[in-house]
């Protein structure tokens, strides 16, 4: 599953639906990166599975959103897409 940032990436496609992720964990303020990039790649994980059941081939205009309190939690979203 291609995954980008933009809109345009040079190839025609037709959107599908807006698809989106989450992953939260206890904020350990020691490790906070390492638990922000863990939440990050599961929450991407579970947003590409999401598009792959709708058939997509990508996810265009993807954000986060990231909640630091007691727990760190990553939202993710974009646009699932199929190649033309």
């Amino acid at each position: 599953m291609y995954v980008f940032n933009t809109e345009n990436m040079g190839r025609e496609y037709t959107p599908i639906s807006l698809v989106t992720g989450v992953n939260s964990s206890v904020n350990n303020y020691m490790i906070q990166d390492e638990i922000i990039n863990t939440c990050k790649n599961q929450a991407v994980s579970n947003m590409c599975m999401e598009a792959s059941r709708y058939g997509a081939d990508a996810v265009m205009n993807t954000r986060f959103e990231v909640t630091i309190t007691n727990r760190i939690t990553v939202f993710v979203y974009g646009t699932a897409v199929k190649f033309n």
